[in-house]
């Protein structure tokens, strides 16, 4: 069974699936994927197209199961059961891939923009410019009172040939972060 930290972006497919897949009022029966921090419930897509990232091919007519972050069963369609009670989102004409990550960004100051991520599929972003502020909003991502991505991030800029006491002032520490 395979296991791993996983938030899925829900693409639709890009030449179009054949007609018997997806009838042309299949987006109506796509219910939303929970949120990220969303725990303690199965989360089912069925009958996706699958982006592995083990192969260059796309594994079609697949099940995958989600209980909070955790994929905890991923086949073909007929073979895996879906439990009562799960949330079930028909993957119909839809593909499933892995969360993208940015390793180059600079977050504003607002709660919108991590937001933004998400919806691209993006769920790792690796910021260049930190501050106490950006440790507040690592923090609230990870917590899910935001819905963002994962964040890692870096001090704030150090620019330019300064003497050392200077350049070890700015240098925010974890102890200052954690004040925020």
């Amino acid at each position: 069974m395979r296991s791993a930290l996983v938030v899925a972006a829900l693409l639709p497919a890009c030449a179009g699936p054949p007609a018997e897949q997806a009838p042309a009022d299949a987006a109506a029966h796509v219910a939303e994927p929970p949120p990220p921090s969303y725990q303690g419930h199965v989360t089912a897509f069925v009958d996706i197209a699958v982006a592995t990232m083990e192969s260059a091919a796309i594994a079609p007519h697949q099940t995958v199961l989600i209980d909070g972050k955790s994929i905890t069963a991923f086949g073909p369609a007929a073979a895996i059961e879906v439990p009562a009670g799960a949330t079930v989102i028909d993957g119909r004409g839809k593909f499933l891939i892995p969360g993208l990550h940015d390793m180059h960004v600079h977050l504003d100051h607002t709660h919108g923009m991590l937001e933004l991520f998400v919806a691209a599929g993006v769920t790792t972003v690796r910021n260049m410019a930190g501050s106490p502020r950006t440790v507040a909003l690592k923090k609230l991502t990870a917590s899910g009172a935001v819905l963002g991505p994962t964040i890692y991030t870096t001090g704030p800029f150090v620019d330019g040939a300064r003497p050392r006491w200077e350049a070890s002032a700015s240098v925010v520490t974890a102890d200052d972060a954690e004040r925020v």
